[in-house]
């Protein structure tokens, strides 16, 4: 399930890796990039829990920059002010990791 975005950039990786968590299952995920203002781009739901992840590329030297693989500063505000899970995925294994799998 996708929203239109206004504003922003979607990380390259966020379609397949959107794609690739909704493959697993038991598993759904939402994108909730639209929302924009810090909050996380994705909603993933899995054994009656809500995950909340934001998606970031991986860094890779001379392709990808430190800056595009960090969190910038409305979404560390966001993630601080957040009082429930939040986290930072790059990849599926993050997202295992995440949902405990």
């Amino acid at each position: 399930m996708t929203a239109p975005r206004y504003g922003g950039r979607r990380d390259k990786n966020q379609s397949c890796l959107l794609k690739a968590v909704n493959q697993i299952p038991g598993v759904v995920a939402v994108d909730l990039g639209s929302v924009g203002k810090g909050v996380t781009d994705l909603l993933i739901g899995h054994n009656g829990k809500n995950l909340l992840a934001e998606v970031k590329l991986e860094p890779v030297k001379g392709k990808v920059f430190k800056s595009q693989s960090k969190l910038n500063a409305k979404q560390k505000d966001w993630h601080d002010l957040w009082p429930g899970q939040v986290g930072v995925v790059r990849n599926i294994d993050d997202v295992l990791e995440m949902l405990g799998l």
